[in-house]
């Protein structure tokens, strides 16, 4: 939904999870989903286009057509 737009980890996970509470969001749920993400696609062949931006979070970059 907001490719090239940085978000936080927060961010992530108020979206993707909608009943966190302190203890989840203290968790590296997100890094582990992210992963599992960038492992998939290159998997299938497909190029990472999930950017970390250290200290910030992460940001999709879609290749353009």
């Amino acid at each position: 939904l907001h490719p090239g737009q940085v978000l936080s980890r927060a961010q992530i996970l108020d979206h993707a999870w909608e009943d966190t509470d302190d203890e989840a969001s203290e968790s590296n749920l997100v890094e582990v989903f992210v992963g599992r993400v960038r492992r998939k696609l290159i998997a299938a062949g497909s190029p990472d286009p999930i950017t970390t931006v250290r200290g910030a979070g992460y940001r999709l970059e879609l290749p353009r057509a």
